[in-house]
């Protein structure tokens, strides 16, 4: 079993596993963005208690996507989608999410480029949205699938910015996104 890191001697539920940690901070990153996607505000629970005055592990985690400004590289139809595999030729969809629940209005943006394996930029775009607060926006971005000749390797980059709030430690999780995925040939050869 586990006990609370506070008893003296304890052993916090993360010490268990090295890689607990880590996956801890991704599923709550990656459940905070969805959660808030959706318009629900975020606070997941944790089996750890921890004093939230403090700089800590446990307050820096729950702070991802769980500002005033999220933004994120989202799958398509759904931004939780995470297809990554395609044919040359097919259309790629993902969407840029916005959203804001500062106060007033801001202009979030977003600097995209699809990178390939030597770090090649092969396309590229940038989005720019007007948001008033609680507004909650997905902005689709698509493109052709490069024509390969054997499974190859991309990477889609989003360099993330806003007019403000962008200082709030809270934000920091948001200024940027990437997705791997891989290319294969159109005319169904492996490669």
């Amino acid at each position: 079993g586990w006990v609370e890191p506070n008893n003296p001697g304890g052993k916090s539920l993360y010490a268990f596993n090295p890689l607990a940690e880590e996956y801890s901070k991704m599923l709550v990153y990656r459940t905070n963005r969805a959660w808030r996607y959706y318009g629900q505000n975020c606070g997941m629970m944790y089996l750890v208690s921890w004093p939230w005055d403090k700089e800590n592990d446990m307050r820096t985690r729950q702070m991802q996507a769980n500002g005033d400004i999220v933004m994120f590289l989202g799958g398509d139809p759904d931004p939780t989608d995470r297809t990554h595999a395609y044919r040359a030729g097919e259309t790629v969809r993902k969407n840029l999410v916005f959203i804001w629940d500062g106060v007033g209005e801001n202009t979030l943006s977003a600097s995209w480029k699809l990178v390939d394996a030597k770090g090649r930029t092969v396309k590229d775009g940038k989005e720019k949205v007007s948001l008033r607060q609680g507004d909650i926006r997905k902005m689709p971005v698509e493109f052709t699938a490069p024509d390969v000749k054997g499974k190859s390797a991309y990477r889609f980059e989003v360099a993330f910015d806003a007019e403000k709030g962008m200082d709030n430690p809270a934000n920091a999780t948001v200024k940027s996104d990437s997705f791997a995925f891989e290319v294969y040939p159109g005319n169904g050869e492996e490669g």
